[in-house]
């Protein structure tokens, strides 16, 4: 059916609703180097994408492994979900974009220290405050590997300091 002048007031059905979302990039192995953190340090998680809007939320449930699926989160609590990053649910700055012609965007969450090892699903909110329930991170951003201290590198540690 065509409308005159984008009036769709005439048509006789609903065609539906456009939910537009963005897109991340996922890393679905945890094997890029913005996806790994070391133990007792500083944790940052390198969420790359496009449209990701200012908000974004990003939680690792506890006892998630690569297999995880973020949309079974439902049935968990938030109690357990510091034991493995210190800042968990992490919530991402304002995000920018490179150009109005390249509308990706890459992002550090910032987790605080990361505590346990090994690798952990990252699961995604877009909800802003609203993501206080684990049942809102359903949505897949990859996993999150956390490793032992590598031969050579050093650490200061400072008594009375985390």
């Amino acid at each position: 059916t065509q409308v005159a002048k984008g009036d769709c007031s005439a048509v006789p059905y609903t065609v539906g609703v456009i939910d537009f979302v963005a897109f991340i990039d996922a890393d679905l192995d945890g094997s890029r180097a913005g996806s790994q953190c070391v133990r007792g340090a500083q944790c940052d998680f390198l969420l790359s994408g496009y449209s990701i809007p200012n908000g974004t939320t990003l939680a690792t449930p506890p006892g998630s492994g690569v297999d995880f699926r973020c949309s079974s989160t439902s049935g968990t609590v938030f109690t357990g979900y510091r034991e493995f990053v210190q800042k968990n649910p992490g919530v991402s700055p304002p995000v920018y974009w490179r150009s109005p012609l390249d509308q990706t965007s890459n992002t550090n969450i910032d987790f605080g220290t990361a505590f346990g090892i090994g690798a952990q699903k990252v699961c995604l909110c877009y909800g802003g405050i609203a993501c206080n329930q684990p049942s809102m991170f359903t949505l897949d951003a990859g996993v999150i590997r956390v490793r032992s201290v590598l031969e050579g590198q050093v650490f200061a540690c400072y008594m009375g300091e985390n």
